[in-house]
């Protein structure tokens, strides 16, 4: 476990360049109990709806790979990808290009809004086909 100056803690590196770095290779992958975000609405400002939310979904693309360091087979997605259609999950380098990390958690509120987009389709079609069997 290093302690930087700068604050930063490491666990399985000596030169963590985040708040907290796991090395991705450690004896045991972490886990833990809970993670939590800070979401109060009391915190947020220019609060406004995810629009067009099935279609960023049907533009993403999941994938086997495996992963260079240890050569264990994985799925997931690129974050590279993922951030031309939602930015706001994917965290880059200084230089903006290289993507560093993906956030799959915040992926969810795009896809709960899918999933209700989805739904209105799926009901209106309901509606429809009901119509439809009352005038035969």
């Amino acid at each position: 476990v290093a302690f930087l100056d700068n604050g930063n803690v490491g666990i399985g590196t000596t030169s963590p360049s985040t708040i907290l770095a796991v090395v991705q290779t450690s004896a045991t992958d972490p886990i833990a109990d809970a993670w939590t975000t800070y979401s109060s609405r009391r915190w947020k400002t220019n609060i406004t709806p995810i629009t067009g939310a099935l279609d960023k979904v049907k533009a993403l693309n999941g994938v086997y790979f495996d992963w260079k360091a240890d050569n264990k087979h994985d799925l997931g997605m690129i974050a590279e990808d993922v951030g031309k259609v939602i930015p706001e999950v994917v965290a880059y380098e200084e230089n903006g290009t290289d993507a560093k990390s993906l956030d799959y958690a915040r992926l969810v509120t795009v896809l709960v809004e899918a999933i209700k987009e989805q739904q209105g389709q799926i009901d209106g079609l309901k509606q429809e086909l009901a119509q439809l069997k009352g005038k035969m």
